[in-house]
């Protein structure tokens, strides 16, 4: 089966389906809004506790590039403990967040795609299993970004070993981390993203989902290749019909109402975002496709291995039959 196989596979399952791409839009952007209220909250809060005097609101509103950036350095002199106290009680906040709808979302949707999915689901342990994947998948991304401060700072040091301090040096050193730090992310994710299969469909705990993961690209690699990069070229695709679209309500700024072309912009941002989703949601489902054959190979010894045959014991009327049957032990057939 090529890859435009396999796509147009996904999108059939998916469109037979058309709950399945509501559930994965709601589940997103209900998220998305509610992260999205809780960041303004916590912005709202730091801008609340800083203060601004009479000579820098003046700075603030004179338009000279240099008064206002020292109007701004003086204002936010000092608040870096309220920032990072918000920043410690925000990230844990959104990343909870994020593992309930991602685990509630990814159910609904791989529920509804699996047919032959065990009954037992939401009903034992396989919603737990959903949540560990995603704290996990979590505790990768704050892991990376911790990585990335980490590969400054020591870029930084390196640049600082010179004489006079290097830029390139430091761009060398901060990219090449950079680099290491983003591809493994991207292949922890990779795997991470799709164990939810695994454990919807084969009823398997956290870790064996993963496992299933791991093994599943080592042996089907070229298939998650070439339909990733085709998936890849139509949001790529999107992404240059939402660009025209976007242009378009700007060249008429100063002739249409702003209120206008504010709504014409979001509109168009959440209609790439939709289509984003359903992108997702049918690359997921051709991931199904591809791990199909996986499991029918895997059932295939089970079902052609002879089944043994349980004897009947015979009745025997001759007591010394009977015996010497006893002193002898069983008789293999």
């Amino acid at each position: 089966m090529t890859g435009s196989d396999l796509v147009r596979r996904g999108f059939r399952l998916v469109r037979r389906r058309p709950a399945v791409m509501l559930a994965e839009i709601l589940w997103r952007w209900s998220f998305g809004a509610a992260a999205g209220a809780l960041v303004a909250v916590a912005v709202l809060r730091f801008l609340a506790s800083l203060t601004v005097t009479d000579g820098e609101l003046f700075a603030l509103r004179s338009g000279i590039p240099q008064l206002m950036a020292d109007a701004i350095l003086r204002i936010f002199q000092g608040s870096g403990e309220r920032l990072l106290r918000l920043t410690l009680i925000v990230t844990p906040a959104v990343s909870a967040l994020w593992i309930l709808a991602a685990s509630a979302g990814r159910a609904a949707t791989l529920r509804a795609l699996v047919q032959d999915a065990p009954a037992s689901f939401t009903r034992r342990h396989d919603l737990r299993s959903l949540l560990a994947v995603n704290f996990f998948r979590v505790c990768v991304v704050l892991l990376a970004l911790l990585a990335m401060v980490g590969s400054a700072i020591l870029a930084g040091f390196a640049a600082n070993t010179t004489e006079e301090p290097s830029i390139l040096l430091f761009d060398v050193v901060f990219l090449g981390l950079l680099f290491l730090v983003s591809l493994c992310w991207s292949t922890l994710n990779w795997y991470f993203s799709l164990a939810p299969i695994f454990v919807v469909r084969d009823n398997r705990p956290a870790l064996g989902a993963v496992s299933d993961a791991v093994h599943l690209v080592r042996r089907r690699g070229w298939d998650f290749t070439v339909v990733g990069t085709l998936y890849g070229l139509l949001k790529l695709f999107a992404i240059g019909v939402v660009t025209v679209f976007s242009l378009l309500p700007l060249a008429f700024i100063g002739k249409w109402p702003w209120q206008l072309t504010t709504a014409l912009l979001v509109i168009v941002t959440l209609a790439y975002f939709a289509v984003s989703d359903v992108l997702y949601i049918a690359r997921l489902a051709s991931y199904l496709v591809i791990a199909e054959p996986e499991r029918a190979e895997s059932a295939q010894p089970a079902a052609d291995s002879p089944q043994p045959v349980a004897a009947a014991p015979a009745e025997s009327s001759n007591p010394s039959a009977s015996g010497s049957s006893e002193v002898a032990g069983p008789v293999s057939s």
